[in-house]
């Protein structure tokens, strides 16, 4: 699942996107330590940023939700993992709440492999709140989508003259389309994927390392939590 933390930026480009504040939602089952972390450990979660650009209006935020036993009921949310056959038709549902400053943003909804395949499907946001529905189908292959919002603009459109002079923002053709808000996928198998690292733990080296115990108990985690 994805995750959030302090973002912070260059000063020069402070004017248009920084410092953030990306705050991480938990679908938790219980409003406690134990439970938020059962929420993270399920990937369970979603993010939403606020600006220095916006820094008292509303946030948007952005859900994912699936359907893959067409009943109406969507009961998958982003972080879950889906099992069903293939050929198994489905929706996806993605909703958008608080676009106070995203009317007109657009809402991406990417599958695997992911945004070098390009948006399998895109929506133009027209209200405060709003939802939108897209038709999936269960494949061979272990399959995810996830959604993501962006603001009105061009990417990369920003010049640095317009860092200098933040009014120059305010043109066509300057503003950024600077993320605002993103899911965690909603993955879909026909079998419980196996995890696979990208890069594999090596081998134990067989002998002493070296490393020096400087906290807690040998053998046991030692570290810093920070909820």
């Amino acid at each position: 699942g994805v995750v959030g933390a302090g973002d912070n930026h260059f000063r020069e480009l402070c004017v248009i996107a920084g410092p953030g504040n990306p705050a991480t939602h938990v679908f938790a089952p219980e409003y406690n330590e134990r439970g938020i972390l059962q929420g993270l450990m399920g990937g369970r979660t979603a993010i939403k940023v606020r600006t220095e650009l916006t820094p008292l209006l509303p946030v948007p935020f952005l859900t994912l939700e699936a359907d893959l036993q067409k009943d109406g009921v969507y009961e998958a949310i982003g972080g879950d993992e889906v099992v069903a056959p293939a050929g198994t038709a489905g929706k996806l549902r993605v909703t958008v709440t608080n676009a106070v400053t995203n009317i007109g943003g657009t809402i991406s909804i990417y599958k695997s492999p992911g945004k070098s395949a390009g948006p399998f499907q895109t929506f133009t946001i027209t209200a405060l709140e709003q939802s939108f529905e897209a038709d999936i189908s269960a494949e061979d292959a272990n399959t995810w989508y996830y959604a993501e919002l962006r603001g009105v603009g061009e990417p990369d459109a920003v010049s640095t003259e317009a860092l200098t002079n933040p009014l120059l923002l305010l043109e066509p053709g300057l503003a950024t389309d600077e993320r605002r808000a993103i899911t965690s996928p909603v993955f879909i198998g026909t079998a419980l994927a196996v995890p696979q690292p990208e890069q594999p733990l090596p081998a134990d080296i067989g002998s002493d390392d070296g490393a020096t115990l400087v906290m807690g108990a040998r053998g046991q985690y030692g570290g810093f939590p920070d909820v």
